[in-house]
């Protein structure tokens, strides 16, 4: 066997052991690509800022028929429909369905009442529909980031639809919570949560979770809002879901509740 002949064997052989290796690589590589697929489908994870661990573990579905505590407020709610029957309501699941049926609070004594119930059950209500986020624009934000000019005035108390129509119209303008209630005056209690306050109202604002609440990707957060009338019996509490989508952009509603 001459020179050439040998050289050309050993030039097969290498090949031939390429190409067997490169044989083998895919799956490995197939491994590592699902991986990372499933690392960007949950790249950011559903962050709760309260304990809520333990509800969770309990089941959500327990949850909803269990009596919501108002030991606090040593009261009950009762709801109302437009035929003046009136009901007596103990659990989450109740609250819903009387609710999905027209019945709603009548007197402000009730009305105080039900914020007890939209504290513990909205959030039963998220938890059964939230995700984690593929994408993020809210990886550091907490409520010491100037609150006044990054959260929309429609979180302020508006009570007419007058004054709800003005918030959204200073929204489309550019112009920002500060602009809308130039009075108002932050103090905040920690990076969660914030307390705000004028001549006629007080606001607190807690950020209790981010998630992917609306199902398209993106890292939003939900908001505890409650409001107080001073000098008034006139309060109300509730849950307001926002996002990011780009990077330094505006906050964004995507849902009020109730």
């Amino acid at each position: 066997m001459n020179k050439n002949k040998v050289l050309l064997l050993i030039l097969i052989l290498i090949l031939s052991c390429t190409s067997c290796a490169q044989e083998d690589r895919p799956v490995v590589s197939k491994q590592l690509s699902q991986e990372e697929e499933i690392r960007a489908e949950h790249q950011y994870p559903v962050r709760w800022t309260g304990d809520v661990t333990s509800k969770v573990l309990k089941g959500i579905d327990e949850m909803l028929d269990n009596p919501v505590d108002m030991l606090q407020s040593g009261g009950e709610l009762k709801l109302t429909n437009d035929e003046g029957k009136e009901v007596k309501v103990a659990t989450c699941r109740e609250y819903w369905n009387y609710k999905n049926q027209g019945f709603a609070p009548y007197t402000t004594y009730d009305r105080a009442m039900e914020s007890w119930f939209i504290n513990a059950c909205n959030p039963l209500k998220f938890l059964m529909n939230i995700k984690p986020s593929k994408v993020s624009y809210l990886t550091d934000f907490d409520l010491t980031e100037n609150p006044l000019q990054i959260l929309p005035c429609t979180l302020d108390l508006n009570l007419s639809d007058d004054e709800v129509k003005k918030a959204k119209e200073f929204i489309a303008k550019g112009l920002t919570w500060k602009d809308f209630a130039p009075n108002k005056k932050i103090e905040v209690i920690n990076k969660n949560e914030i307390k705000l306050e004028d001549d006629s109202s007080i606001t607190w604002i807690v950020l209790s979770a981010f998630a992917d609440f609306n199902n398209d990707g993106i890292e939003d957060i939900l908001l505890d809002v409650s409001h107080q009338v001073k000098g008034g019996s006139n309060a109300g509490c509730g849950h307001s879901i926002l996002t990011r989508l780009e990077k330094n952009g505006v906050l964004r509603v995507l849902e009020d509740e109730p």
